[in-house]
Order: C-alpha cells, then structure tokens, then sequence
C-alpha cells in the first residue's frame, strides 16, 4: 500500500533504526528496500539534517 504513495516513506523507531521504506525510497538510493532495516536514519548520506529532526521529534514526542 506504501508502495502506492508517490512520495519516499519511512518508518522508524525510537532508536532512529529503519523498520521499513517504501519502493519509491529504496530507488531514489538505489538500494533494496530490505537494506534499510535495522540501518540507522542516514546511514547512506554525509548530512545529519534529516537524523537531527527526527531525533528532535522524538525527545519531544509525547506518546
């Protein structure tokens, strides 16, 4: 269903590890979407921007 949507999707948890991508993302990194399982956010690139927001939406997530 992920699949479906024309945009690059994730989800992550709270450990800032992949639990899945969605195809769209897999191709724009020209990885397989299973390599992504397990890796830390931004693994594969030399910003912290994206791993720094996501960090910063958990410590201040209330759940």
């Amino acid at each position: 269903m992920l699949d479906a949507v024309p945009g690059l999707v994730s989800w992550v948890n709270a450990d800032l590890r992949y639990l899945g991508v969605n195809q769209h993302l897999a191709n724009a990194f020209n990885f397989p979407s299973h390599s992504f399982i397990g890796q830390e956010i931004g693994f594969m690139e030399n910003s912290t921007k994206f791993y720094d927001l996501v960090q910063k939406f958990f410590a201040t997530s209330h759940i």
